[in-house]
């Protein structure tokens, strides 16, 4: 899209963020519910710019809130949550640690304040005392 400027007749491409509402314009006039859907599911802050849209456009509100609401409460939440259970799983922060350490200098600096971080991290979170958490045991079942 070339849009040309009214004071010197010349065209110039649009910038980024013309572009972004553009794009944005239309997946909302387009997709409607699904598309505020999406926009409200994936954690980004491209759905202020959404939102700002959905009222320009004056898509009505039983359009907007469902498909927010759902967008929100159900798939977000749930694709951060599962997120951060694989992230967060022992061996995938056993990786993080080996390729942490394996840094060219500042690698054998920065391993050890990690560990001591992600440990500090794992008693605050379990309230559990250290020797709980270092014989691997949590209310009395095994972690």
């Amino acid at each position: 899209a070339v849009v040309s400027t009214q004071s010197t007749g010349e065209s110039e491409e649009p910038g980024c963020s013309a572009k972004i509402k553009l794009r944005m314009q239309n997946l909302v006039q387009k997709a409607g519910f699904f598309g505020i859907l999406l926009c409200a599911s994936v954690p980004n802050p491209l759905f202020d710019l959404a939102g700002v849209t959905c009222g320009y456009l004056l898509i009505p509100f039983s359009t907007f809130f469902p498909a927010t609401l759902l967008g929100k409460a159900i798939f977000k939440t749930h694709l951060q949550m599962i997120s951060v259970i694989i992230i967060f799983t022992a061996d995938n922060l056993a990786a993080l640690e080996d390729w942490l350490a394996s840094i060219a200098v500042i690698g054998p600096l920065l391993h050890d304040p990690f560990q001591e971080y992600m440990e500090q991290q794992k008693l605050t979170l379990h309230g559990s005392s250290p020797d709980q958490i270092k014989h691997g045991m949590y209310q009395g079942m095994l972690i």
